[in-house]
């Protein structure tokens, strides 16, 4: 169960479309989907592993409240400056109370 005071950080989750540029050329973009409360905390491999079976790199937990919108592993969160890439998502009481994403946090390039 989620406390009060504990999802203090605003995210966006963004998913990836496809536009055209000018020139008629297909471009990658990123479109927000949902933008919510969350808290975030980093990880341990470990914790990762005990908490879903997941091997791959993480490096951060974000927990959200159950959200109205389908959310995927083909999708990525925004919090101010910094990028997380979401590996996987668990349902830790599959009561869709809350969702935990797996994530790694990357460089973004700017």
């Amino acid at each position: 169960m989620l406390r009060a005071g504990s999802l203090n950080r605003r995210i966006t989750i963004q998913s990836q479309a496809t536009t055209q540029d000018a020139y008629g050329q297909q471009v990658n973009t990123w479109d927000d989907l949902l933008t919510c409360w969350a808290s975030i905390k980093a990880v341990t491999s470990k914790e990762v592993y005990a908490a879903s079976g997941y091997t791959s790199q993480v490096s951060h937990k974000i927990t959200i409240r159950y959200p109205t919108v389908a959310i995927s592993s083909k999708m990525r969160v925004l919090y101010e400056t910094r990028l997380f890439h979401i590996q996987a998502i668990n349902d830790p009481s599959e009561g869709r109370e809350q969702l935990d994403l797996l994530c790694l946090e990357v460089d973004d390039g700017s």
